[in-house]
């Protein structure tokens, strides 16, 4: 077995676990010792993947932007022009808030709740805001060009 592999799995179990854990019992609640029994690994397997217990919530919050962006652009490629776009956000936004507060789970924006914890990690948490409004300010542009064209 390719020993990178494992420690890709490695790393996932351990955000698997973080992201449970995070959920159910809240950031400050959470040790690092509960993830590392629960996530079955060793604690040096731990640190070397995250030095620190910021950095794993860093890793988390990036992971579930990551997951939730994926999600939603899937989502919005079945809609051809931005006026069908928009519905399509619509479409995405009713089932993914209603089953964050059906089951508790929605407290927001991950980031910003990451950040009230994390002071560190709150110049790296802007850069991303940054970088994302950037990147959707360069959507928003496509899309008055294609209605221009239309």
């Amino acid at each position: 077995m390719d020993i990178s592999h494992t420690e890709s799995r490695a790393r996932e179990r351990i955000l698997a676990t973080a992201r449970d854990l995070f959920y159910r019992n809240g950031y400050r609640a959470t040790g690092i010792n509960e993830i590392i029994r629960k996530s079955g690994v060793a604690k040096a397997t731990f640190y070397a993947h995250f030095p620190s217990k910021e950095s794993l919530a860093y890793a988390y919050v990036e992971s579930m932007n990551l997951e939730e962006n994926r999600a939603l652009e899937e989502s919005l490629e079945r809609y051809p022009g931005p006026y069908e776009k928009l519905i399509g956000l619509v479409e995405f936004l009713i089932p993914w808030s209603s089953a964050r507060w059906m089951t508790g789970m929605f407290t927001g924006s991950r980031t910003i709740t990451a950040s009230l914890f994390m002071r560190s990690a709150l110049a790296a948490m802007r850069s991303w805001y940054r970088r994302r409004r950037s990147a959707m300010a360069g959507r928003t542009s496509t899309c008055r060009r294609g209605r221009r064209r239309g």
